[in-house]
């Protein structure tokens, strides 16, 4: 799979808006698309970072790529650590999704990452064929966190992913709730990518099989193993329609946490990203009068 670029990042999340936006009119989409996701579309939406508006996603990308690349870290040469913290803790049934509190899973993944520099995001991954809830069919939105760390030691880091796999389930029997890359000012770069897109895939979760041999007949037959695979696929309308229902009014800085010299960064990322929509809408504005 190609790593994420920002070109490749943008082209998607316009490809999604257009979609929706032509899905909105149908009459499936009349029924499910509401007030606050139509107004989250908007010009103020974007304005307001919105993290359900596509291109307060894009130009939040374009002005995080921009600050991170003058930042200290990166001119000191350091050495950066992709982190990935998802307990089943904080996952959901995705009826009660969109009351989720966000600030409860930055707190706790706050707290593992204190001394480190770090800047990090919550996300929602949605999971269209698990179910949280034994003996249900109801969909799930598990609450995650990735960070990008630098400034601290590879065993710093480590322990703090040890601790989280020690302590904690994932939500995916067999999985790890945490993990971690270790990458260079370069390599980090589609991490970044990765981790500020907005709402696109559906996660789908299946038992794997393997064949098993009659030792009396010599017949070969398939069964189900405990063992889980997770694959992903672009969401389909109504349910990415659905997940942008369930950011609501969240903006990307209310999803927003770091620390030390990363807070720097994503004041500068949200100033810089607001002003470029700003002068976009005043552009915009002076066209259509």
């Amino acid at each position: 799979m190609a790593l994420p670029t920002f070109a490749s990042f943008r082209e998607e999340h316009k490809s999604i808006e257009r979609q929706l936006r032509e899905y909105a009119l149908t009459k499936w989409g009349r029924r499910l698309v509401d007030e606050i996701t139509v107004e989250g579309w908007k010009r103020g939406g974007a304005q307001e970072l919105r993290a359900s508006n596509n291109r307060a996603r894009i130009e939040f990308l374009r002005a995080t790529l921009k600050t991170f690349a003058a930042s200290e870290a990166v001119s000191a040469g350091s050495e950066f650590f992709f982190v990935t913290l998802s307990p089943k803790e904080f996952a959901v049934p995705f009826e009660e999704a969109a009351g989720f509190d966000q600030e409860t899973i930055k707190s706790w993944a706050g707290g593992l990452l204190e001394g480190f520099h770090y800047i990090g995001i919550v996300e929602a991954a949605y999971y269209s064929n698990y179910s949280i809830v034994p003996g249900t069919r109801s969909t799930t939105v598990s609450w995650h966190v990735h960070a990008v760390a630098w400034g601290c030691d590879k065993r710093s880091v480590e322990a703090v992913v040890d601790a989280v796999n020690r302590d904690y389930k994932a939500l995916i029997p067999g999985k790890r709730p945490a993990d971690k890359r270790t990458l260079d000012a370069e390599g980090i770069v589609p991490d970044i990518i990765y981790m500020l897109k907005g709402q696109l895939r559906d996660y789908r979760v299946y038992l794997l099989k393997r064949e098993e041999m009659n030792e009396e007949t010599g017949e070969f037959t398939t069964v189900l193993t405990d063992d889980f695979e997770q694959k992903k696929r672009p969401l389909r309308k109504g349910d990415a329609v659905k997940m942008l229902k369930v950011m609501g009014t969240r903006t990307i800085p209310m999803l927003c946490l770091s620390g030390g010299e990363g807070a720097a960064i994503w004041a500068d990322a949200q100033a810089e990203a607001r002003q470029i929509i700003m002068k976009q809408n005043e552009i915009t504005e002076r066209l259509i009068a």
